[in-house]
């Protein structure tokens, strides 16, 4: 016989995951799907708080979808993501378990959905009915891969302002609510100008140290992909907006 764990993860009493971010295949005949829970402890988790909560960061949906994807599929290059939706936040207070949905389009192209579900509520002693809550949502399209464009970093620099010296970029996060831990503190400074398109901005990024042993688990390392999402949030530091509301990503057009 098999004994039980020898069929775990190095010992550590849980099941192998597929990835950090896409746990386990729950696939049946109605639905393409995969599945992870989150206990709230990850780094993606810990280190990514706003408002005092634990949220699980956008940019992490995009991982969730490119790997879902590629192990459905099997291409390994050439996914391109469009019309992504950051529907609701993915807030973890204890255990939760989210799902990565797949559907073939007629089309060729394949769209997803990321959702949890929730309990609606009902009668002492009753679990109640639970509720799909979508929080994000888009579509792949298969290709072959094209060589990367290249940016003249130099020649964007030049149409900058040089950064401020001792950018306290972190502290000022800090100030309206976005709690950035070691994992998530990877932009170094962001510079500000203009060309003929509008406003530009130059962020330079690094992956933290606390970050680096496990990076090689992931293709967009949710850390790097934060960071420049803050380096385009840092805009609005210092600028009165008189709201007092916090801003978070809603839509991105493509991802190649």
């Amino acid at each position: 016989w098999v004994e039980p764990q020898t069929a775990t993860s190095q010992g550590t009493g849980t099941a192998a995951l597929l990835h950090p971010l896409l746990h386990a295949n729950t696939s049946d005949l109605n639905e393409q799907r995969y599945s992870s829970s989150f206990s709230g402890e990850e780094f993606f988790l810990k280190d990514h708080q706003v408002q005092g909560r634990k949220v699980l960061p956008g940019v992490a949906q995009l991982e969730m979808a490119r790997e879902a994807i590629k192990r459905a599929t099997g291409q390994q290059e050439g996914i391109e993501l469009q019309g992504v939706v950051f529907a609701r936040p993915i807030v973890v207070e204890g255990e939760r378990q989210v799902h990565v949905a797949l559907q073939a389009e007629a089309n060729g192209s394949i769209s997803y959905e990321i959702y949890s579900q929730e309990g609606q509520g009902g009668q002492e002693g009753d679990e109640g009915e639970e509720s799909e809550v979508v929080h994000g949502q888009g579509r792949a399209v298969l290709g072959s891969p094209r060589p990367p464009e290249t940016v003249d970093l130099n020649a964007l620099k030049a149409k900058c302002q040089p950064p401020p010296e001792g950018q306290a970029i972190y502290a000022a996060f800090a100030q309206i609510g976005l709690n950035y831990g070691p994992a998530f503190q990877g932009l170094l400074r962001v510079q500000a100008g203009e060309d003929e398109s509008g406003v530009l901005v130059v962020g330079e990024l690094s992956l933290p140290d606390s970050a680096r042993p496990n990076a090689a688990d992931y293709e967009l390392h949710p850390s790097v992909l934060d960071a420049a999402l803050q380096a385009s949030i840092g805009l609005a530091l210092g600028q009165p907006s008189g709201t007092g509301e916090t801003h978070v990503p809603f839509a991105l057009e493509r991802l190649e």
